[in-house]
C-alpha cells in the first residue's frame, strides 16, 4: 500500500502542476518546467494513470481474493457444525443465490413440511437465515456475510 500511496501523490502533484503551468504560464521553476515540457507532462500523466491503475486493480483483487477465502473458510466451519437437514438447507439456498422458499426446502430428500418448518425456525433462531413472509410461503435468505451474490 506504501508504493501504491506514493504513487498516486506523485500523480496528482504531477496534474496539479501540469494545470497550473497551463493555466499560468510560466519561465521559472517547477512551472517553467511544466511550461516548457508540457506534451511530455500529458504522456507522462497518461502513462501514470495507467500504471496506477494496474496497480490499483492488483492491490484490490488481492484484497477480494483474501475475503472472498476468509468467507468461504467461514461458511464450510458453520456448515460442518450443524445437523445434516440443517447442512442440506443452508447448501440448497446458497445454491440458489442466498434466497429460497420454504416450501422447496420441504421438497429436498428426506424433508416433509413440519421438518421444514422446524429447520428453518432453528437456522432463524442461531442468526443464520432470516424469514420473510411473501404472501402465504415464506422466503428464507442467508444473512450477510455467509452468502454474498457475485456481482
Amino acid at each position: 500500500m506504501g508504493v501504491w500511496g506514493a504513487l498516486t501523490l506523485l500523480f496528482i502533484t504531477t496534474v496539479t502542476i501540469t494545470i497550473v503551468s497551463y493555466l499560468f504560464p510560466s519561465e521559472q521553476g517547477i512551472v517553467g518546467f511544466f511550461t516548457r515540457y508540457h506534451f511530455e507532462a500529458m504522456l507522462g500523466i497518461a502513462l501514470g494513470g495507467i500504471l496506477i491503475g494496474a496497480l490499483s486493480f492488483r492491490v484490490f483483487t488481492q484484497e477480494l481474493k483474501t475475503t472472498t477465502h476468509t468467507l468461504h473458510h467461514n461458511t464450510q466451519l458453520m456448515l460442518s457444525l450443524l445437523a445434516p437437514e440443517e447442512k442440506a438447507c443452508v447448501e440448497y439456498i446458497m445454491h440458489h443465490h442466498g434466497e429460497a422458499f420454504q416450501h422447496d426446502l420441504a421438497r429436498l430428500p428426506g424433508m416433509n413440511r413440519l421438518k421444514a418448518h422446524r429447520v428453518v425456525r432453528k437456522l432463524s433462531d442461531r442468526g443464520i437465515v432470516d424469514v420473510q413472509n411473501h404472501g402465504k410461503a415464506n422466503r428464507v435468505k442467508l444473512l450477510a456475510g455467509l452468502y454474498e451474490s457475485p456481482n
